[in-house]
């Protein structure tokens, strides 16, 4: 499994990234990780907005967490230093804290100093930054179902100093990821429509859906979307159908391995005369799709699906389900 970290720092330190180096190194130790990556940007935001003296879940969610959301991190940290949260507000009692909200992205907050260093009552120490961000990440791996193990039995204060062996023990299976992954999916969709939740199409394609349909309507043909966006669940009970629940076939895609599934894909019907049209209108149709840069079922060769719509931008099914696509590519 990869992780992939979005470090939103008030400060510019030049061991960050080695820092990064070995907190990567630690997390992929016992194998849970096939790679661990951080990247780190300057924030120049002022004084968060706080809940009491702690940083304040719905503003972490809209400064930090939605843009990594949309960027494929799994993990938001937001990073300052020990004066800027004594400055703030911030509980001077805890040096970092984790969201546990419900959902699959981990956000959390660190207070630390370049060379800030606990010292623990064995006499041992640890750089406050490489303890805080691996805690909290264990914290995270915790709330989202991927673990049973608890960070505090391994790290813990100033008591416990055994944060390597945590990630020793970890043991991430291919269920869990899939399931994380559409999680995060889910939750990004949401976010891409805004206020269209009508077809529920990430905004690009949903503008483009627009364009063919003036242009169609315009022709004195008018359609409308049958389907947009279709969540993993309902895309396995479509599967199921005339196999294991009662109707006909109408698909081959498992839950995930449609562009239905990521807001991407669109179904269409003509208002009046339905689906059984002259080939010429289906073909203005693919056509009109096809200027606006959309692809169209009508021109595949296996599986010929003449009311579909898709904009995939290069993307496979593989990069949408391993979150390798660049959702900013799509607002």
């Amino acid at each position: 499994m990869e992780y992939k970290v979005l470090v939103y720092a008030t400060t510019k330190w030049d061991t960050r990234a080695a820092k990064h180096k070995r907190i990567a190194n630690l997390m992929m130790a016992g194998g849970a990780f096939t790679k661990v990556t951080f990247h780190t940007v300057q924030y120049f935001g002022g004084k968060p907005k706080l809940n009491g003296d702690r940083i304040d879940e719905a503003y972490f969610e809209e400064t930090f967490s939605s843009p990594a959301k949309v960027k494929g991190y799994n993990h938001a940290i937001f990073s300052f230093s020990i004066a800027e949260g004594k400055r703030w507000g911030v509980d001077s009692g805890v040096r970092a804290a984790n969201f546990k909200d419900g959902d699959y992205f981990g956000e959390s907050w660190v207070r630390s100093d370049e060379n800030s260093v606990v010292k623990f009552k064995d006499g041992t120490k640890r750089d406050r930054y490489e303890k805080s961000v691996p805690h909290e990440i264990g914290h995270e791996l915790k709330n989202q179902g991927f673990t049973n193990l608890d960070i505090h039995d391994f790290d813990y204060l100033d008591t416990i100093n055994n944060i390597e062996q945590f990630y020793k023990l970890l043991s991430i299976t291919r269920e869990e990821q899939i399931k994380s992954l559409y999680s995060r999916v889910a939750d990004l969709t949401k976010k891409l429509i805004g206020n269209k939740p009508d077809n529920g199409l990430v905004p690009l394609m949903q503008r483009k859906v627009d364009l063919v349909l003036e242009e169609m309507k315009l022709l004195g043909h008018e359609m409308r979307v049958t389907q947009g966006y279709r969540s993993i669940d309902e895309q396995n009970k479509l599967y199921a159908q005339g196999r294991t629940t009662p109707g006909l076939i109408v698909t081959k895609a498992r839950g995930g391995d449609s562009f239905h599934n990521y807001g991407v894909a669109a179904d269409f019907v003509f208002r009046k005369e339905g689906y059984n049209v002259p080939e010429n209108l289906w073909l203005t149709f693919g056509t009109i799709a096809k200027k606006h840069g959309l692809e169209w079922g009508g021109d595949w060769t296996s599986f010929i699906d003449k009311p579909h719509l898709q904009l995939t931008l290069g993307y496979s099914l593989a990069d949408f389900k391993n979150g390798k696509v660049d959702y900013l590519k799509y607002n």
